[in-house]
């Protein structure tokens, strides 16, 4: 019954607020109802648009008297210099049974009573993203646990936020969809980070690397002038990326960097890492320099060529190589490198048979011919594997 509504709220969850924002804009005033009117303070408080918030809690406080309003028009208050009327509506919610102490402790502090830490601020509302940026106060680690699209592009929009904060929701909602990801480069490029840590980073080789780690390699990657330490810095990313379940994001991130790096034969252990994070960042016209590399040295190095041949899977499945330079016997050479890397995998013995499945059923989900040996090769596992 109330599809704009539905709409907005669907942005809203989806961290596209500009979006939502442009649709309540378009609903007629005298269409506007109380789940409106919500969305559109909610969207305000994430915008950090407090005046124009402001504003339409005080023309509709009257009207709407919700604790959430209620206190939303108390912030504001305490925002004008209000001071004893924002104390007074404090201190009738209380009387009401509102404990809120996040609520409460923030609004002390931006009255000037006293300094209050946030210990915890799991899923918060957008009320109180605004109310920790006016009272400059720190946001608690577990803020960016939140699965929320718009949290996390909040998060990574305020200032006063510890760089390790901004950077963590900033990746996770560039991963979503929720950030653009140049909006991520600009934050890796800008955040405040010590020169001690931004060595430590550079120099560190923990498999765990954090936000951090990753936005002073980046930094680094963007002034370095030699293409083999920027290809090895790159190379760094790449890998601890990967561990950190980061790697979608990192290829988008560094790849106007990997395509000022130009493929040549001194580059060629670089070609499995560059090829496979512009097929990751979609960009296939930057892929033909370094598949034509990989060609050329595979014909005269042997590491070249079973590189060439465990690449070729990932990149017809990603429409990085066309119909005239595959066949479907090129599995059989891919699975026979992929059999030697797993018999090294002592967690999990059985990854290439699993890896397999999955290609296999890839290829064949996609319209491509896989022979029948191939299959057969595969049926010695378990008679259910999802794939």
């Amino acid at each position: 019954s109330d599809l704009i509504g539905a709409r907005v709220e669907l942005l809203i969850a989806m961290g596209d607020i500009p979006a939502a924002t442009e649709l309540i804009n378009q609903v007629p005033s005298n269409a506007q109802n109380r789940r409106l009117l919500r969305n559109e303070v909610d969207s305000l408080f994430m915008r950090n648009d407090n005046a124009r918030v402001c504003n339409l809690v005080a023309s509709q406080i009257r009207d709407v008297d919700t604790p959430y309003w209620q206190k939303a028009h108390i912030f504001c208050q305490s925002l004008d210099g209000e001071i004893d009327k924002a104390s007074l509506g404090a201190s009738l919610l209380r009387e009401t049974g509102d404990n809120d102490q996040v609520f409460h402790g923030l609004l002390n502090q931006l009255s000037g009573l006293g300094k209050f830490k946030v210990v915890s601020l799991i899923d918060p509302d957008p009320l109180y993203f605004a109310m920790v940026r006016a009272a400059n106060a720190d946001l608690p680690d577990d803020v960016v646990t939140s699965n929320n699209p718009a949290i996390l592009r909040t998060i990574a929009t305020i200032p006063n936020a510890r760089p390790e904060l901004r950077l963590d929701a900033a990746e996770r909602a560039e991963a979503m969809g929720a950030l653009d990801t140049e909006i991520l480069r600009q934050l890796y490029a800008g955040v405040s980070i010590s020169e001690i840590s931004f060595e430590n980073s550079l120099a560190s080789e923990d498999p765990k690397m954090g936000p951090i780690g990753r936005a002073s390699l980046y930094r680094k990657a963007l002034v370095e002038g030699v293409p083999t330490a920027t290809a090895e810095l790159l190379s760094k990313a790449f890998k601890y990326s990967r561990e950190a379940g980061r790697y979608e994001s990192m290829a988008r991130v560094f790849l106007p960097i990997l395509k000022n790096v130009s493929p040549t034969h001194d580059l060629v252990w670089f070609v499995p890492e560059a090829i496979r994070a512009l097929l990751t960042a979609g960009d296939l016209k930057s892929l033909a320099p370094w598949l034509s590399l990989l060609n050329s040295s595979a014909m005269l190095n042997d590491a070249a060529s079973k590189i060439q041949k465990e690449i070729r899977p990932l990149a017809k499945l990603a429409g990085g190589i066309d119909n005239n330079d595959w066949q479907p016997e090129m599995l059989g050479e891919w699975r026979a490198i992929l059999n030697e890397t797993s018999e090294e995998n002592i967690e999990n013995p059985r990854s290439s048979h699993d890896l397999a499945t999955l290609v296999y059923c890839l290829l064949d989900g996609l319209g491509e011919q896989v022979p029948d040996n191939y299959w057969e090769g595969i049926m010695d596992g378990p008679l259910h594997n999802p794939a």
